[in-house]
C-alpha cells in the first residue's frame, strides 16, 4: 500500500488540486444544462428533444463510471484524468460549432459524458492512496463543495454570456479552462507523487486484485450495498432532475425571462454547500453514512410535500424548496457515493466501488431528466412532478433504513480508530 502524505501544507495543496480538477469537471459538464432553456428556445425545439443531450450524456457518464472505476484500480489514475480533461475540452469546443443541429449536439455531448466519467473514480482512488482516512473525508467534502462552487459559476457564466454575447461563448470558455487545468494537473500530481514512495510489487498487486474480486461478491450482500445502490438511484433522480429543469419550472410558472430563471438556479448549489458541510457534521455525530443519508431524505420529503401544496404561492418559496431538495441530495451523494468507497480500500477496490456507486446516480439522472419533461408536457403542468419527488424521497428513506444495520456492522469492523 502506498505511503500517505503527512505534511499538512502538502495535504492542503493536494486537496486543492483535486478540488480544482473536479471544479473543471462540473464546469465542462453542467454548462449544457444551464443553457438548456436558451438552447430549446433559440432552436425552436421541444424541451424533450433538447433534453436528450443531457439524458444521453448522463447515460454515457453512468456507463463510463463502470469502465473508469475498473481502470482506475488497474492503471495509473492520473493519466485517466488527463485523458478525460482533454476529451471534454474538445467536446466543449465542438458544441458551438455544431449548435445549428441538435442531433449533432446530442452526439457530441454523449461523448462528453464518457470523458467526464474519467474524472471521479480515479480522483477517489488517488485521494484514498495518498491520504489517511481522516484527511480523505476532508478531501471528499472539499471536492464536493468545489462541484457546488462550479455549478454556481456555470449558472452565473451562462446568463452573462447570453446577455452580453451568446450561449455558445460559455462552451469556449469552459474548453480553455479545461486545457489550462489539465497542464496544472500533470505537473501538480507529479510533485505529490514524489512526496510518497510506492512499495507494492506487481506480484502483491495481482494477489490483492484477485482477493478483492472474490470478496466483492460476498460484500455486495453483507454490507447492504443493494439498498444503498437503489437509494443512490433515487438521489440521482432528484438531484439532477430538479437542477436541470428548475430554470424551466421557474420561467414557465412565473413568466420570468430565460437569463433570470437560469440565474435563480444559483440557489441550488449555494444550499448544497451548506448541506454537504452539515451532512459531514451529522456523519461525525452518527458515525454512519447511511443513517445520515436517511435523515436528509426525510428533509427532502418534507420540502417536496410543501412544494406540491405551495408551488404557485411565491417564486422565492419555490426556489428555496427546490434548493433544499437538491441540497439534501448533494449531502446524500457525499455520504453514499463519496465516503462509502473508502471503506473498500483494504480490498484495493476504491475506484471500482466508486465507479459502480456513482453509475447508479446517473441511472436516476438519465431517467429523471427525460421523464420530468415528458410528465410536464403530458399533464401540461409541473405540479405532478412535485408529488412524485415526495414519493421518491420517501422511498429513499426506506432504502437507507433497509441498509442501516448491515452497513453499520461492516463499517464498524472496517474503520481504523482516528
Amino acid at each position: 500500500m502506498s505511503e500517505k502524505i503527512t505534511n499538512k501544507k502538502y495535504i492542503f495543496f493536494f486537496i486543492t488540486l483535486c478540488s480544482i480538477v473536479y471544479f473543471i469537471s462540473y464546469l465542462t459538464r453542467k454548462n449544457y444544462d444551464a443553457a438548456l432553456v436558451e438552447i430549446y428556445t433559440s432552436l425552436n425545439i421541444s424541451k424533450t428533444l433538447a433534453g436528450l443531450a443531457s439524458t444521453g450524456a448522463v447515460m454515457t457518464y453512468g456507463a463510463g463510471q463502470l469502465l473508469s472505476g475498473v481502470l482506475g484500480d488497474r492503471f495509473k489514475a492520473k493519466y485517466i484524468i488527463v485523458t478525460g480533461l482533454l476529451i471534454t475540452a474538445v467536446c466543449n469546443f465542438t458544441i458551438p460549432i455544431v449548435s445549428y443541429n441538435i442531433y449533432l449536439m446530442i452526439a457530441v455531448w454523449c461523448v462528453n459524458g464518457l470523458a467526464q466519467a474519467m474524472m471521479w473514480p480515479p480522483i477517489v482512488r488517488i485521494m484514498s492512496d495518498l491520504l489517511d482516512n481522516k484527511n480523505y473525508k476532508k478531501a471528499v467534502l472539499y471536492v464536493t463543495i468545489a462541484s457546488s462552487l462550479s455549478t454556481i459559476t456555470v449558472y452565473i457564466l451562462v446568463p452573462l454570456c447570453i446577455k452580453f454575447s451568446k450561449w455558445q461563448t460559455a462552451f469556449f470558455i469552459s474548453c480553455a479552462a479545461a486545457v489550462i487545468i489539465c497542464v496544472i494537473w500533470i505537473f501538480g500530481i507529479r510533485f505529490f507523487e514524489k512526496c510518497v514512495s510506492h512499495s507494492k510489487t506487481e506480484t502483491e498487486c495481482k494477489y490483492e486484485t484477485e482477493k478483492a474480486l472474490k470478496l466483492d461478491k460476498k460484500y455486495i450482500f453483507i454490507t447492504g450495498l443493494i439498498p444503498i445502490a437503489v437509494g443512490i438511484i433515487l438521489q440521482g433522480t432528484l438531484r439532477d432532475g430538479v437542477t436541470t429543469w428548475m430554470p424551466s419550472i421557474i420561467s414557465e410558472t412565473y413568466n420570468l425571462n430565460t437569463s433570470v430563471s437560469i440565474l435563480s438556479t444559483v440557489a441550488l448549489p449555494l444550499l448544497a454547500i451548506f448541506s454537504s458541510t452539515a451532512a459531514s457534521a451529522i456523519q461525525r455525530k452518527f458515525k454512519n453514512e447511511v443513517s445520515s443519508a436517511a435523515l436528509l431524505f426525510v428533509i427532502s420529503f418534507i420540502s417536496a410535500a410543501f412544494l406540491t401544496v405551495f408551488n404557485k404561492t411565491s417564486v422565492i418559496l419555490s426556489i428555496f424548496l427546490m434548493a433544499v431538495i437538491t441540497a439534501c441530495m448533494h449531502g446524500i451523494n457525499l455520504m453514499l457515493v463519496c465516503e462509502v468507497p473508502n471503506y473498500f480500500a483494504k480490498f484495493n477496490k476504491v475506484s471500482t466501488v466508486s465507479g459502480i456507486l456513482n453509475s447508479f446516480t446517473y441511472i436516476g439522472s438519465a431517467i429523471s431528466i427525460y421523464a420530468i419533461a415528458a410528465i410536464a408536457e403530458m399533464f401540461n403542468n409541473w405540479k405532478i412532478n412535485f408529488l412524485i419527488w415526495s414519493v421518491i424521497s420517501a422511498l429513499g428513506f426506506l432504502c437507507c433504513a433497509a441498509a442501516f444495520g448491515k452497513w453499520k456492522k461492516f463499517r464498524d469492523s472496517s474503520i481504523k480508530p482516528e
